[in-house]
């Protein structure tokens, strides 16, 4: 290469060279500039990215807590319809129980009925009784005044002495036949009055029993203890049961008055 295009070249370079510099100079500044505002936009760009990142984190703690809720949800729901199934369960045993009563009450009315029948036929049959006694003893006074006055005819006809003694215990006698058919009248009318007495009680426990069954088994409808091993229903039933076959036989069979 000859010196001359050398020399040229360097005194090219030489008059380019503050050129060069300044245009490098507003390149660096442009480029700064750029620099920085796109180091601004990064960081609100990890501005937001954390906003985000925090959002997302409650979020995540939003949702497990709703989680939390929902298992808590589930599991209620479960126990509910364990607690259903077994309020079904217990109703369908109160509604056995009380048809089972209702039955019982049914058997335990008919036969109150045989027994009003029964306690009804015996009060026909001791009226029929007292009338006939009455009968009796009116026509045992007619048959004992009339021997009274035949004899009293035959002792004013006769003197009437001797038969003074005689007199006086028939007299006695009818005193005591009087008061004796006074006596059953009085005893029969007090089993009449027991047997309305013993009819009344009757219908009013029966009333009572009913009216029991019915507040029993509203208590046992809105309670949610399991029904017991033993009915109380039937406890009851046999107790009355019970009780009325043993009033029953002291009615049929009361104890005998001491005569005087």
């Amino acid at each position: 290469m000859s010196p001359r295009p050398v020399l040229l070249l360097l005194a090219v370079g030489a008059a380019c060279g503050p050129a060069a510099a300044f245009v490098s100079r507003q390149t660096s500044q442009q480029v700064n500039d750029v620099l920085t505002e796109k180091l601004f936009a990064v960081s609100r760009l990890l501005t937001s990215i954390e906003s985000h990142v925090s959002r997302l984190d409650e979020w995540d703690g939003t949702v497990g807590g709703l989680q939390s809720r929902l298992a808590a949800l589930e599991a209620g729901q479960q126990r509910a319809a364990g607690q259903l199934a077994d309020a079904l369960q217990r109703l369908e045993a109160l509604s056995d129980s009380a048809a089972a009563a209702r039955s019982e009450l049914a058997g335990l009315a008919a036969a109150q009925e045989g027994t009003a029948g029964a306690l009804a036929a015996l009060r026909d049959g001791l009226t029929q009784s007292v009338a006939a006694v009455s009968e009796s003893v009116s026509g045992l006074a007619g048959s004992q005044a009339a021997e009274h006055n035949q004899t009293r005819g035959a002792c004013s006809a006769a003197g009437g002495a001797a038969l003074t003694a005689p007199l006086a215990e028939l007299r006695t006698a009818v005193g005591r036949v009087t008061e004796l058919a006074q006596r059953t009248e009085a005893a029969l009318a007090d089993g009449l009055q027991r047997v309305d007495g013993r009819l009344a009680e009757t219908g009013q426990q029966l009333a009572q029993l009913g009216g029991e069954l019915r507040e029993e088994r509203l208590a046992r409808l809105s309670t949610t203890t399991p029904p017991p091993t033993v009915d109380p229903h039937q406890a009851f039933l046999n107790s009355l049961y019970r009780s009325l076959s043993k009033r029953t036989k002291a009615d049929r069979y009361p104890a005998p008055t001491p005569s005087p």
